[in-house]
C-alpha cells in the first residue's frame, strides 16, 4: 500500500473496529456483518463488498494481499490499544489528502461555502466553520 491510501486504510480499521469499541466482541472478525469479516471469511451470498474494487483502491493485488494487510492493521490498533473514539472519523466530513478534501467540498456546491479545509497533521480534514456555528448560536440564544 502506498501513503495515498493511509487515509483509506486507517478510515477502514477505525470501522472495523467499532464492535470492539463498544465491547461488543474481542475481534472484528467475530461481528459476521462487518466487512473485515466478509474480507477474512468470505461471503458467497449477499457479497457487500466489492473485492476487486477494493484491492484496487488499496493497490493491492490480490483477495489475499487484502485479507493479510486488514489483518496487520487490526491487529496493530489492538495491540497498540488504539481503541479509542476519533474524531477524524465521527466530527470532520471529510478526511485524506489536500486534493481529495477540496474535491469533496467542491462537490458539495453551495454547503461548501462555510466549510473549512484545514491540515490537520498527517491529513488534510473537511469541517464546519466553528466561527459560523459560534455567531449563529449567540445570536439565536443556544
Amino acid at each position: 500500500m502506498v501513503s495515498t491510501d493511509h487515509h483509506l486504510a486507517r478510515c477502514l480499521t477505525y470501522i472495523d473496529l467499532n464492535m470492539v469499541r463498544a465491547g461488543v466482541v474481542k475481534d472484528p472478525a467475530i461481528w459476521s456483518e462487518s466487512g473485515y469479516a466478509e474480507i477474512r471469511n468470505g461471503r458467497q451470498r449477499y457479497q457487500l463488498v466489492d473485492r476487486r474494487t477494493l484491492a484496487a483502491l488499496l493497490e493491492l493485488s490480490t483477495l489475499g494481499d487484502v485479507r493479510l494487510a486488514r489483518q496487520s492493521w487490526i491487529k496493530a490498533s489492538i495491540e497498540q490499544k488504539m481503541l479509542t473514539r476519533d474524531t477524524c472519523w465521527t466530527e470532520w466530513l471529510a478526511v485524506g489528502s489536500a486534493e481529495f478534501v477540496e474535491e469533496i467540498k467542491g462537490g458539495l456546491g453551495i454547503r461548501g461555502r462555510h466549510r473549512d479545509v484545514r491540515n490537520a497533521g498527517r491529513e488534510c480534514i473537511l469541517r464546519e466553520n466553528e466561527f459560523r456555528w459560534g455567531s449563529l448560536q449567540s445570536k439565536s440564544g443556544l
